[in-house]
């Protein structure tokens, strides 16, 4: 079984696929790509650095170009039966990934905007935004990239505004809901 998460940043993705792992899956975080592209140029990995080079790679080489790298991963590593992949952004990601890894479910998680920006704070990752601005342009930059219709296109919608215990239930009642 192979799944895909989408969702704007904050919205739980990295809480999902905590509860994915304690359920046998391999995650593949889509970001970690990324972040690795950067590294290999030597490139800081800032809030304002990441999405400009995800978009001008995007760019370049394609829409679906993180999500070609993914599955090359996928295809020359033996993970097992149960892979989840983390941080998709575009209907062309889901497109290919459905065209090349044949049956995948994709599942969005969904919070307030005001939820998002305050469990970002908390994070604080590396390329987390710590003020509002900051916030407001990734927001702009993962809607350009077609997150809102990636969410659109999602099977499944776990909206994240409850406690990790309710969390963690939805995504079990989601992947039981999957292999049946």
């Amino acid at each position: 079984m192979i799944i895909g998460i989408t969702g704007m940043p904050g919205s739980g993705k990295t809480e999902v696929s905590k509860d994915l792992e304690a359920e046998g899956f391999v995650c593949i975080e889509m970001g970690k790509v990324v972040y690795e592209m950067m590294k290999e140029r030597k490139l800081k990995i800032t809030p304002e650095s990441v999405p400009v080079f995800a978009t001008n790679i995007r760019k370049r080489r394609g829409k679906a170009f993180i999500a070609k790298e993914i599955t090359k991963r996928i295809r020359g590593k033996a993970y097992g039966s149960k892979i989840a992949i983390i941080g998709i952004r575009s209907p062309h990601e889901i497109e290919y990934f459905r065209r090349k890894l044949g049956e995948f479910t994709v599942i969005g998680v969904v919070a307030p905007k005001r939820t998002r920006f305050e469990r970002l704070k908390r994070r604080s990752r590396r390329d987390d935004p710590m003020e509002i601005s900051g916030f407001e342009f990734r927001e702009k930059k993962e809607k350009g990239y077609g997150i809102i219709k990636a969410i659109a296109e999602a099977d499944y919608i776990i909206t994240n505004t409850g406690n990790r215990t309710q969390l963690r239930g939805d995504i079990i009642h989601v992947i039981e809901s999957i292999c049946k």
